[in-house]
């Protein structure tokens, strides 16, 4: 998996899995701790992502809005659209773009 990051927006690549979530945590709790409202994440190039790397995503959508932030993934892959449908993840994500 290889991040980006610069001040408000995320962009992660490659196999999303939760044994190399460990940059991916602290990447995004810099970005909640910043003073950016809206945080963008880009899964459109992410190939593969599985359970644990979902629980991620959704314990820094909870810690957002617990922050008043919001927290956009845009875009998402098709596959990454795939998997949160198929898990019923969907509702709890704001997203856009395929």
């Amino acid at each position: 998996m290889d991040i980006e990051s610069d001040h408000y927006r995320l962009k992660v690549s490659g196999s999303a899995f939760i044994q190399e979530s460990e940059s991916l945590v602290l990447a995004l709790k810099e970005l909640l701790l910043s003073d950016e409202p809206e945080i963008q994440i880009s899964l459109e190039h992410v190939e593969a992502i599985d359970t644990g790397m979902l629980q991620v995503f959704i314990s820094a959508q909870k810690s957002a809005e617990h922050l008043g932030k919001s927290l956009l993934f845009s875009p998402i892959s098709a596959q990454v659209k795939s998997i949160l449908e198929q898990t019923g993840l969907d509702p709890l994500f704001y997203y856009e773009g395929v």
